[in-house]
């Protein structure tokens, strides 16, 4: 399972990758508001190219359920699919640290 280290979720992903992944924790709840802290969480690691499985096994969760967040994600941010959601949640956030 993933660690936090300071702002950092670190997962070990040397069995996908050769090495370990530091994904960024969550900490932007207001670039969309309707989402849940684990909708967040979902759309932050899709963002990094992680896939369902990568995703279940760091959140200690089934692929199934990292599937309905995505879908629940995409459904409350109006998007057309799971990719659109992600380019529309890094966007908000690139904005946000931007101040935009």
């Amino acid at each position: 399972m993933g660690r936090f280290e300071g702002n950092l979720i670190v997962g070990d992903f040397s069995a996908y990758t050769g090495g370990t992944v530091p994904l960024r924790r969550v900490s932007l709840p207001d670039v969309f508001p309707g989402l849940t802290t684990r909708q967040r969480e979902v759309l932050e690691m899709l963002s990094t190219g992680l896939t369902d499985k990568q995703i279940a096994y760091e959140l200690g969760i089934s692929t199934a359920t990292v599937k309905c967040h995505s879908r629940a994600a995409v459904q409350r941010m109006e998007a057309k699919n799971r990719i659109h959601a992600v380019a529309l949640y890094v966007r908000g956030k690139v904005e946000r640290e931007q101040g935009r």
